[in-house]
């Protein structure tokens, strides 16, 4: 009669094809040691939060944390060692901050902390502070008793930067100005840091063309005995001149060698 007398339902159950999905989605989001959101949903979020307080007239800040001579315990105790420590280190962070604030790890040991929806610049310090001190708390792994501590930098939006890159590179710069000054502390970014960090990094690439032009020159200064008068040795002294910057003084490419591990380079 071509009328339709009923129908014929099928269900499939599709639950395990739903936890793959969410499994790789995780996966695909967070580190696989910490369980924090990884780099990519830290732009996201950091993307989602510069665009609320753009709205909004808010602040975001983005705190860059480093463990300080994190190195020595990987290579003293074993990576076991240090992958637990970051474990640790990770639910410190966490508890440092709000509910809806986001905690990532970059790589290595270097986590950052985004603060969104900043209404208080001074709450941003408070929670620098308590980061550094929480971290620095002494912890037991395997029998070994730990004394950590972490640099860290802070960036702000809209202060310090419009956008994403720029504002997790500032927090940067403004970390390795905490290592400079000694570690274990904060810096807040200044625009004299970033102008120090370009002079930096334009003195580096001048320092690796020179190694590789051949442009640096031994000098020999030699030590005289004051009793005798007789030279007694002599001190091997690096000196540069570059054809942009002229005479490069040792206390400025000394330095930036010794940052970026040219330093090997330039003893040998």
């Amino acid at each position: 009669a071509g009328e339709i007398s009923g129908f014929l339902g099928i269900a499939y159950d599709i639950s395990e094809r739903k936890r793959r999905e969410a499994y790789t989605e995780h996966i695909a989001h967070h580190d696989h040691l910490t369980g924090l959101p990884n780099r990519v949903l830290l732009h996201d979020r950091l993307g989602a939060a510069l665009l609320r307080a753009r709205k909004a007239g808010g602040a975001v800040a983005a705190l860059m944390v480093d463990l300080d001579h994190f190195k020595r315990i990987n290579d003293s105790l074993g990576h076991f060692v240090g992958d637990e420590l970051l474990r640790i280190v990770s639910q410190r962070l966490q508890r440092c901050v709000r509910t809806g604030d986001t905690v990532a790890r970059m790589g290595g040991d270097e986590f950052v902390v985004l603060l969104a929806d900043i209404k208080d610049v001074g709450a941003v310090e408070r929670v620098a502070r308590e980061i550094i001190n929480r971290v620095a708390e002494p912890v037991e792994i395997g029998g070994h008793e730990l004394l950590v501590s972490a640099s860290a930098g802070v960036s702000l939006y809209p202060n310090d930067a419009r956008d994403t890159e720029a504002l997790l590179k500032h927090a940067d710069t403004a970390m390795y100005e905490a290592k400079a000054a000694g570690r274990h502390a904060y810096r807040m970014f200044s625009p004299e840091m970033g102008r120090r960090a370009a002079v930096t990094m334009e003195l580096e690439s001048a320092l690796r063309r020179a190694l590789a032009s051949e442009e640096l020159q031994i000098h020999y200064q030699p030590q005289i005995c004051l009793r005798t008068g007789t030279i007694e040795g002599i001190e091997a002294l690096m000196r540069w001149t570059d054809p942009q910057h002229g005479v490069v003084s040792p206390t400025q490419f000394i330095a930036v060698a010794e940052q970026t591990g040219l330093i090997v380079a330039l003893g040998e």
